[in-house]
């Protein structure tokens, strides 16, 4: 059963996933429709603009298939893609900060608003945590209704559909009314993230013992090392800085939430000298190091 915490998580994900990327849709189908894009794609300029980002998010074949031109709907696009080609398409003018950096707070034009959603749902979709406080959910509420009413008003859209269904989304959330079906969905697609990720490490996983297959000579050379090592070690006593360091690891350790990747890094360190821990920026490796190597410092390793 799922807690409040999750489903104030969910809300915010359906609120993200439904209407704001219904409008987005509306944003790009308001400047460039449905029948014209196949004419600003294959625009030289742009055409090399979108294409490096179109491969990124695997969608190079939705727009460019092998024959023919694009002549579909955008209500099968997701907000990522929407954002790639509202920003390149449209001639929507930046936001006072540039696209693809977080808008000034006093900024309310429609870039600025897009921006804002796109941010609001790359926490969401990659964020490591699936909970929301009350509270918390009330700040996010505002953030996205006010984004799809600025967005809203300024395109003269003469509706408030948009905002209409967010706000309903929200209010059905608080009111427990009705959301089994939409948040079983949420559930199915944050479980469907959990498992690309768990491939994500696997195949992370996998490129650290290439590696380490690649540095024989160096275990070689530490295997020399360590009987030295082993006979200075108890003559090194901790710092006073260096025992400041361990217990801001500490408190941060209190908030370490273990992953598949910690657990098999955890099991290497035990049959191996060295072991190098790659990923990409924010993925956690110093957290899994630090998480580890406190574990070691309680059985009396000494930490350098």
């Amino acid at each position: 059963m799922t807690t409040k915490e999750e489903r104030n998580f969910m809300t915010v994900r359906l609120a993200l996933d439904k209407p704001c990327t219904k409008l987005l849709q509306e944003v790009l189908r308001h400047y460039v429709p449905e029948k014209n894009i196949h004419m600003l794609l294959n625009d030289p300029a742009r055409k090399r603009n979108i294409i490096p980002v179109l491969r990124k998010l695997k969608q190079e074949t939705t727009l460019y298939p092998r024959t023919g031109v694009f002549n579909g709907s955008y209500a099968d696009f997701d907000l990522s893609l929407l954002y790639v080609l509202i920003r390149n398409l449209t001639g929507i003018p930046n936001h006072t900060t540039g696209w693809g950096n977080a808008p000034d707070s006093m900024d309310n034009s429609t870039a600025a608003n897009i921006e804002r959603i796109r941010i609001l749902r790359n926490k969401y979709a990659h964020g490591s945590t699936s909970h929301l406080t009350n509270k918390e959910l009330k700040k996010e509420r505002k953030n996205i209704i006010s984004c799809i009413h600025g967005i809203e008003r300024k395109l003269h859209l003469n509706s408030t559909q948009f905002e209409d269904a967010a706000e309903a989304i929200f209010k059905a959330a608080k009111e427990h009314e009705n959301l089994g079906e939409h948040l079983t969905k949420c559930q199915d697609e944050i479980r469907t993230m959990q498992k690309r990720q768990d491939e994500h490490e696997n195949h992370l996983l996998k490129k650290t013992e290439e590696i380490q297959g690649d540095i024989l000579n160096v275990h070689e050379r530490l295997n020399e090392l360590e009987k030295p090592l082993q006979k200075n070690t108890g003559k090194l006593q901790e710092t006073e800085y260096e025992k400041s360091i361990f217990s801001q690891w500490q408190e941060d350790d209190d908030f370490f939430v273990s992953t598949k990747a910690a657990k098999n890094v955890g099991k290497m360190v035990e049959t191996n000298n060295l072991v190098l821990v790659t990923g990409h920026s924010g993925s956690g490796k110093s957290a899994i190091i630090q998480h580890i190597a406190l574990q070691y410092r309680g059985h009396g390793w000494i930490i350098v």
